[in-house]
């Protein structure tokens, strides 16, 4: 058996990202957006760099196409299971984790594996030389094997008699996201769709149609994408990664990771007010398909979001009370209505406004706060101050009903175009908002 050759140092780790094959230049040039990463080379499946411990964690956070990263603790060539064995006593275990966390071992190779040596039996001896050594430093005592939820996972790779050892740094696959609610037959990986995003060279300017969009992947990773949103966290959920389980001892024992989950949730909360996110739609011939891509959609709005302006429809906010997490605050919400009567917008008809309030309003999750309008267009002011009166008549009227269980103090109403006819037609019982993106930062990019 060859020496084995350190491959890492005190500052610097040799790592891995995984890939799906196909993905590899797409993953190449995600990968050099990061700054700090050295020795970048594109390789079957992956590719291979060198960084420092705080950045390895945060591209788990941020990397939208692997689907791990690696760190390589070590590559030697073997000819038998013993040399096997041997090799995997002289790894420094302990650098990485202790007797008391549970690891897994997963082989895999390219061409063929050394004689008389199967995966199994591969992924046996080598378990066999890390407790050995275990036993060996700590008083007899060894880390159990754990096949279903290990808090460390450990790779061998096989390319004929060279084998490559790595630990596993995000432990559950990095394509799944944390938002998907529901999923038909055959899902699409996340991490595959953003891959695949990347080689359309979609500009993030244009709107993107999914003409058989399925559960929504393509449509929700797309407007993740298009907002610049990290990959793997959501505010209402906190993600761990398996370096979070590696001993005092490793590399990452100062990786700071509340700084770089505030540093995500403050991408999260600014992209509330972004209003230049082009114009991303999915469909499909399926009508399950489109229940399911909506169930996905409303979930991570019910899980990241404070208030929402334009429910229309009481399946929407029973899906969206359903999907609230308890441990948050009532969804508020806003009622959309079409109230110029328009047939290219959506919102409720103004007769059915008051039944859809009283309906809402026994939703436990949800809080409605008042009503949400646009004029129709290119109107006069006269005539934009009609149909802003018209929503205070609604949200009036509404107010006198005994069977709608909260009082609406709230109007949302007036745009860019039409702002002044909004701020004229308040009064001092109604807390007004103004959407006025696009006089702040300018008309959205057309095609």
């Amino acid at each position: 058996m060859n020496n084995q050759y350190s491959i890492n140092s005190p500052t610097e780790l040799t790592a891995f990202a995984v890939c799906a094959n196909g993905l590899e230049d797409s993953l190449l040039s995600e990968l050099k957006t990061f700054h700090g990463l050295k020795c970048i080379k594109k390789n079957k499946g992956g590719i291979s760099f060198r960084t420092k411990p705080e950045l390895i964690c945060k591209l788990n956070l941020w990397a939208r196409i692997p689907s791990r990263i690696l760190i390589q603790l070590g590559k030697t060539q073997i000819e038998n299971a013993d040399e096997l064995l041997n090799f995997a006593q002289r790894i420094v275990w302990e650098q990485w984790f202790t007797p008391l966390n549970s690891f897994r071992i997963d082989v895999n190779s390219t061409g063929k594996l050394p004689k008389s040596i199967s995966a199994n039996y591969a992924a046996l001896k080598f378990k066999d030389g890390i407790c050995d050594r275990f036993r060996s430093k700590f008083n007899n005592t060894r880390p159990n094997v754990d096949t279903k939820n290990p808090e460390i996972r450990i790779w061998i790779h096989f390319v004929n008699s060279l084998v490559t050892v790595s630990i596993d740094t995000s432990g559950e696959p990095l394509f799944k996201r944390g938002w998907r609610n529901s999923r038909g037959i055959a899902p699409i990986k996340e991490n595959l769709v953003s891959g695949l995003l990347s080689m359309t060279n979609w500009n993030m300017i244009q709107p993107l149609l999914d003409p058989m969009c399925g559960s929504g992947t393509f449509v929700i990773e797309a407007m993740q994408k298009s907002a610049k949103l990290p990959a793997n966290f959501l505010p209402s959920r906190t993600r761990r990664f398996a370096c979070e389980n590696f001993s005092d001892e490793s590399p990452f024992k100062n990786v700071k990771w509340n700084v770089l989950r505030e540093e995500a949730l403050d991408v999260w909360e600014s992209k509330h007010k972004i209003s230049d996110i082009p114009i991303i739609m999915g469909m499909d011939i399926d009508t399950e398909m489109i229940d399911i891509a909506k169930k996905n959609k409303t979930k991570k709005l019910a899980e990241n979001f404070d208030w929402i302006h334009s429910v229309d429809r009481f399946e929407v906010a029973q899906r969206l009370s359903d999907q609230r997490p308890l441990d948050m605050k009532a969804l508020k919400i806003f009622l959309q209505v079409n109230i110029d009567n328009e047939s290219n917008k959506s919102g409720v008809k103004i007769e059915e406004t008051k039944k859809l309030a009283i309906e809402v309003s026994k939703l436990p999750r949800l809080h409605l706060c008042g009503l949400m309008a646009i004029p129709r267009a290119n109107t006069l002011i006269t005539d934009q101050r009609r149909s802003f009166k018209e929503l205070k008549k609604i949200k009036n009227d509404i107010n006198k009903s005994t069977d709608v269980r909260v009082k609406l103090k709230s109007l949302s109403m007036g745009m860019s175009a039409d702002l002044e006819a909004a701020i004229a037609e308040t009064d001092p019982n109604t807390v007004t908002w103004l959407r006025i993106g696009t006089a702040l930062f300018g008309e959205r990019s057309q095609i």
